[in-house]
């Protein structure tokens, strides 16, 4: 609701957003199960409402949040780290399109920066994830 909000500022249309999501039924499928996929999803939307606000304001409270919902996001499961780079993706391709306005390109250093943040703490479990891979191939 909020994200729509923000991105339309008509109200209508946040309403409809947020009861179309609440009446899908996917998602009321997925409610019933106990899974990280929930939790994931609720990550990597907070993650996204929290880079909105940064980039529009450049609060830190707001990179830090992005930087944290990202990392969780991503520990809770991998494919995230898709929908991160798709954030990343959007992000530079803004700047790009922006021309290089002074204002954005401030922005764009900030964010680029918070990026990598986000991407120095999954390395941290790199070496798990190559040990999983070690072991599962020594099984064959």
């Amino acid at each position: 609701h909020r994200i729509t909000l923000r991105l339309t500022a008509q109200r209508v249309a946040a309403a409809l957003a947020a009861v179309s999501a609440a009446l899908a039924p996917l998602a009321i499928r997925y409610s019933h199960d106990v899974s990280p996929y929930s939790l994931t999803a609720l990550m990597t939307v907070a993650s996204t409402g929290f880079l909105l606000k940064a980039l529009s304001t450049d609060d830190r409270r707001a990179w830090i949040g992005f930087t944290l919902t990202s990392i969780g996001a991503f520990f809770l499961h991998y494919f995230s780290a898709i929908f991160i780079l798709g954030q990343m993706v959007a992000v530079v391709w803004i700047g790009y399109v922006s021309n290089r306005d002074s204002w954005w390109a401030g922005r764009l250093r900030r964010a680029i920066g918070w990026f990598a943040v986000v991407g120095i703490f999954p390395l941290l479990w790199a070496p798990q994830v190559f040990r999983g891979f070690e072991i599962y191939i020594g099984s064959f």
